[in-house]
């Protein structure tokens, strides 16, 4: 007997295999500076209560005199750290502030003026400390930094924003962490978003950071790549808004998300856990 119709299609099965799973913190510590009281709070304690491979971290500050909170915190956790430093800047019981080198300017009439610092804007209260402002992170794996890659500079906004590549060592391969925080405005720290996804075309590269930007906004720039939404991550005190998040490419998949009630910051820390997925065709 003769059968008519279209040939059957021959389906392949296929087994997902998770071959590396990897659990990942992004966390804006605020400067270690509690943002109600503007007093410092125990930033060592709240990574300690953290528990993952990797904890990226922005908005850290190492004082010139003195070990920092976050090279205390990796002795304490036995953690490997790259520390990032991106400007000058100094904290007191009332500020904290990004310190912009002075220089001075031509104006529109061929004379010229000094430009002050914005910290001369801001200065006020006791005891207050000089150092660095910027990135760092975090590891249980080696890791050491493939590149630093350069966001458009804005106006109004004194920070030179540069992104760590950082690689990680997990099960025989890497694990390439672009450490990012981006501007305060909205509108610009888009444009940088923009910018950052150009610089990483073609490599399977996990961003994350404070991003500032909402879910929305950051999905419509990667397309293609899955973006852990964990629920409202600022502010800390009742949050609103995911401005903190985890973008990884495929290959890279999000198994878990979700937000912790921790720290002293204004803040809540964003942890993700990434499985590396592969694909087996049974012949």
């Amino acid at each position: 007997m003769r059968l008519r119709g279209r040939p059957s299609r021959v389906i392949t099965p296929v087994i997902v295999e998770v071959a590396v799973e990897v659990s990942l913190v992004t966390w804006n510590a605020h400067w270690g500076v509690s943002p109600r009281t503007w007093r410092p709070f125990d930033v060592v304690s709240v990574l300690a209560a953290i528990e993952a491979d990797v904890l990226v971290l922005q908005e850290v500050f190492w004082p010139d005199v003195g070990v920092g909170w976050v090279d205390r915190a990796a002795e304490r956790l036995g953690m490997r750290v790259l520390s990032v430093p991106l400007e000058r800047a100094e904290v007191s019981d009332r500020h904290r502030v990004v310190v912009e080198p002075r220089s001075r300017v031509r104006t529109r009439w061929g004379g010229r003026i000094e430009r002050f610092r914005i910290a001369d804007l801001f200065r006020v209260g006791e005891g207050r400390t000089c150092g660095w402002w910027g990135l760092a992170v975090l590891s249980r794996r080696p890791l050491h930094l493939v590149e630093e890659l350069e966001l458009p500079t804005i106006i109004g906004d004194p920070v030179r924003r540069r992104v760590p590549l950082v690689a990680v060592d997990v099960g025989g391969g890497q694990l390439l962490v672009a450490a990012t925080h981006l501007s305060h405005w909205p509108t610009h720290a888009l444009v940088q978003l923009v910018r950052l996804r150009s610089l990483l075309a073609g490599r399977p590269v996990v961003v994350a950071g404070d991003l500032n930007l909402w879910p929305s906004a950051v999905r419509s720039v990667f397309r293609g790549f899955h973006l852990a939404e964990a629920g409202p991550t600022w502010p800390s005190s009742r949050p609103l808004v995911q401005t903190d998040h985890v973008v990884s490419p495929e290959g890279w998949a999000v198994r878990h998300a979700e937000t912790l009630a921790v720290g002293g910051s204004d803040h809540v820390p964003l942890r993700v856990t990434l499985c590396s997925i592969r694909d087996r065709r049974l012949r």
